[in-house]
């Protein structure tokens, strides 16, 4: 990449007169630099040894000292928003191939990582960028997130995996026994409603050439239970009255219908404000502008027992909200005297 064209692209602003003008990729940690690259400077205490490694030019958002007058040191004024501005300059002479497919296709592919010859992009907007930068050109790129695909100026193809017969033999809430493919698997962490997706996943492994082994199959980012106590603590299945369900915002309508019949237990859906389910589903309702307004309206309801189905949400960003639990104290029950 030109620096012309980092400029161009960016609208950020030049703040010296370098040497360098011509850049070999681009990195978001120090680690990842290799020399002759674009270092995006999130943190100003990484640049030092990005320099180290070999960086020809800094970009960032903050105050920055010029520590080397060779290289390119530019400012923007948003880095987030700068770098998917990169990632289209880059794509446009590292061209990938990208499929899209469904969430839960995304999350079920991602059990049988590494792949041959494929990459699952999966995980915040860096994290996204990160795995694309990392990526050979030969590799097929599975992403879910349509909004990050359209962002960086991706061009990609819908997956359309027909899934061979499979047949349902016990169900529970969040465990299933099933025949896929000609082969029974006992007590799978597969939520029923989600079958089809698996389904498709091992007929797209089969047409890849991939093995596949059951036993590497974990609960779907995309619908996954976290079981707590009464103080917000994990506690083993079946041993508490609480459960955090994390549901992204496309899933299929079916889900919400199995926690639907789940009516031995209450339960309470959280939606970010502004979106919108195509869903029917006759449960409560709590909606939440920001991370801040979710907590507090969980920390309220947290002394009665249920399912707690937040959408839009991850089990990470959750350890992150509450790294210690919620730290509530339960209902305590005084005598009359």
């Amino acid at each position: 990449m030109r620096l012309e064209s980092v400029l161009a692209a960016t609208g950020g602003r030049l703040l010296n007169h370098p040497f360098l003008t011509r850049f070999e990729g681009m990195a978001l940690r120090p680690a990842q630099v290799e020399r002759g690259a674009l270092f995006l400077a999130f943190s100003p205490q990484t640049v030092p040894e990005a320099l180290a490694r070999g960086a020809y030019g800094v970009i960032s958002d903050q105050q920055i000292e010029i520590l080397d007058e060779e290289i390119a040191w530019i400012r923007v004024d948003d880095l987030d928003r700068a770098l998917l501005y990169l990632m289209r300059l880059w794509m446009s002479e590292h061209p990938r191939r990208f499929v899209r497919l469904s969430s839960l296709q995304a999350d079920y592919l991602a059990c049988f990582e590494p792949l041959k010859g494929a990459v699952v992009v999966k995980g915040d907007e860096r994290q996204m960028v990160e795995r694309v930068l990392k990526s050979a050109e030969e590799e097929t790129l599975y992403c879910a997130n349509k909004s990050f695909l359209d962002r960086i100026g991706a061009v990609y193809e819908e997956a359309k995996p027909k899934a061979s017969g499979y047949r349902l033999l016990k169900s529970r809430l969040f465990r299933c026994d099933a025949v896929i493919e000609g082969y029974y698997f006992a007590d799978l962490p597969v939520p029923a409603c989600t079958l089809d997706a698996l389904a498709e996943v091992f007929t797209l492994l089969r047409e890849r050439g991939e093995q596949f082994d059951a036993s590497r199959l974990r609960f779907p980012e995309s619908f996954e239970p976290l079981f707590l106590d009464e103080k917000g603590s994990p506690a083993p299945f079946g041993m508490t009255a609480r459960a955090v369900v994390f549901m992204a915002d496309t899933l299929d309508c079916h889900c919400f219908e199995s926690l639907r019949k789940a009516s031995w237990l209450s339960r309470r859906l959280f939606l970010p404000s502004g979106l919108k389910l195509d869903c029917d589903i006759k449960l409560p309702v709590y909606r939440y502008e920001s991370i801040e307004d979710l907590k507090t309206s969980i920390r309220h309801m947290w002394p009665e027992a249920g399912y707690y189905l937040i959408v839009g949400m991850c089990r990470a960003e959750w350890e992150k909200c509450f790294p210690d639990g919620l730290n509530v104290k339960p209902y305590q029950i005084k005598g009359l005297f």
